[in-house]
């Protein structure tokens, strides 16, 4: 059922695909007096709290987003003083490959744990 798909090539031979289709829309009673507010920071990644009472509050950690964010970037100043371009560029498309995973699997954690 995809309506649109969408490839790119890069120079180092890396595809990627976007593929677009219909999902049907599902009705879900939303309770408007119930929320769950975040807090974003870097040490704690998210903390968040709720008022609904078999809810509790939860706290995801920052600090490994943090040191892998710094790991990359004296690795990354190590191979820019080397002259190794090719592998700068794979260590960054790594990093936000990495990164990009991270947030996807938080951001999906909270929708899930919200609806």
């Amino acid at each position: 059922n995809a309506r649109h798909i969408k490839l790119n090539w890069s120079a180092s031979g890396e595809v990627t695909y976007l593929v677009s289709y219909e999902v049907p829309e599902s009705e879900v009673e939303l309770n408007k007096d119930l929320f769950l507010s975040i807090d974003l920071g870097v040490k704690n990644l998210i903390s968040a709290v709720s008022n609904k009472e078999d809810l509790p509050s939860f706290i995801i950690n920052g600090n490994p987003l943090k040191s892998f964010n710094q790991w990359i970037n004296k690795r990354s100043a190590k191979l820019q003083s080397e002259g190794k371009e090719i592998e700068h560029k794979r260590l960054w498309r790594y990093r936000n490959k990495r990164i990009n995973q991270l947030f996807g699997a938080v951001s999906n954690f909270i929708v899930s744990l919200c609806l």
